[in-house]
């Protein structure tokens, strides 16, 4: 059994072969959860979204900064 955390892996390559940026951030919203059990792998994954597609990030701009 894969768990889901593997299954948002298939998922972002599948999107990434696709090229529908669209479709990533609809699953980060899905697997948020998941996505936030470590800090880093919301970042990690707006990394693969900026060089993937064109400068698209999954991360909302903090209006703060």
């Amino acid at each position: 059994m894969k768990s889901l955390l593997f299954n948002f892996v298939d998922i972002l390559i599948d999107t990434i072969e696709v090229q529908d940026c669209t479709l990533l951030k609809q699953y980060c919203g899905v697997y948020k959860s998941q996505l936030e059990r470590d800090g880093q792998f919301i970042n990690y994954v707006d990394r693969i979204a900026k060089y993937y597609f064109n400068g698209e990030t999954i991360i909302k701009a903090n209006p703060m900064q």
